[in-house]
């Protein structure tokens, strides 16, 4: 009996939903300031999890305050990821912007190692190497090398 849904699908829907966002907050970013837009998306995100999750995060389980530092640090680094990719946005295309967020795949292995002081297999390095040349591949949208060296300029710069 064949699996209808299998997690492969699932990857792929995730990876439309997730290039698809680049597209429409680029879009947004043309009539709203980065700032505002941001208020208004995890207002509205913070109050769905408050109607989703409100027994959850008022019992008498979480009374306890010894949660707040460390979800104040993951809520502010967040704020700062999200802000300057927004902020960004604005400077530049949704695809070039998806590429330097999507490059995020190389620190994976690097951090394996920093932490786990672990050498990543051979697999994960080679699934490394092939999405960062699909990452290229999609970012580039026809352009020549000689527009292509500035983009690795600036991405090198980034990192």
């Amino acid at each position: 009996m064949p699996r209808i849904f299998t997690p492969e699908l699932f990857l792929v829907i995730a990876a439309i939903l997730w290039g698809g966002t680049f597209v429409v907050i680029k879009l947004a970013l043309d009539s709203v300031p980065p700032f505002l837009f941001l208020a208004v998306r995890f207002s509205l995100a913070g109050f769905i999890t408050l109607l989703l999750y409100r027994k959850t995060l008022f019992s008498k389980a979480n009374r306890r305050l010894d949660f707040i530092l460390p979800s104040f640090f993951v809520a502010c680094s967040a704020l700062l990821g999200y802000a300057f990719q927004t902020i960004g946005l604005v400077y530049t295309s949704a695809t070039q912007s998806g590429f330097m967020t999507g490059a995020y795949v190389i620190f994976v292995p690097l951090l394996q190692i920093a932490i786990e002081r672990k050498l990543p297999s051979l697999r994960t390095w080679i699934a490394v190497v092939i999405v960062v040349i699909g990452l290229f591949c999609i970012s580039q949208n026809g352009k020549s090398l000689d527009e292509f060296q500035g983009d690795l300029g600036f991405g090198i710069w980034v990192w």
